[in-house]
């Protein structure tokens, strides 16, 4: 796969993230402060820019009220 390609499991979390946060009425700027994250780390996460750790994904998915398994469960790969 080409590197400029994005990888289909990072656009499935960031899209799973973008549309739970959607849902709940948070900008990008609400879930980043909620999960103790830079603006534009969250919003590379979104774009699958960034492959987030495993903690991160424990912050975000904590801040938007959902479990890591509920979370990924949510993702569309």
């Amino acid at each position: 796969m080409s590197p400029k390609r994005k990888q289909p499991p990072l656009v499935a979390v960031g899209a799973a993230i973008k549309s739970l946060r959607l849902d709940r009425g948070l900008t990008q700027e609400g879930l980043a402060a909620a999960a103790g994250l830079n603006l534009s780390y969250v919003a590379a996460v979104e774009r699958a820019d960034n492959n987030p750790t495993l903690l991160t994904l424990v912050a975000i998915a904590s801040a938007l009220g959902v479990s890591v398994e509920q979370l990924l469960g949510s993702a569309r790969v």
